[in-house]
């Protein structure tokens, strides 16, 4: 009976961190230069720098974007 559980925990173990292992969702997050520097803007950066994006399996990338003066 030990041995059927062990197999089965070691089964879902595989079956969860198998999305982890694949290559990463890449996103392109778009930005303008001056919004970019907003403290709406810190939870993104903050993610980034505590390594949750990569963990998440997200390749983020920034993009700049021009401002309303370009518009």
């Amino acid at each position: 009976m030990n041995c059927h559980l062990v197999i089965a925990v070691a089964a879902l173990m595989a079956i969860a961190t198998a999305p982890l292992q694949r290559h990463p969702v890449k996103l392109r997050y778009g930005v303008i230069a001056n919004s970019a520097r907003n403290i709406s803007s810190l939870p993104l950066y903050t993610a980034q720098r505590q390594g949750f994006l990569e963990t998440g399996g997200i390749a983020l990338e920034i993009v700049p974007l021009p401002g309303v003066e370009h518009m």
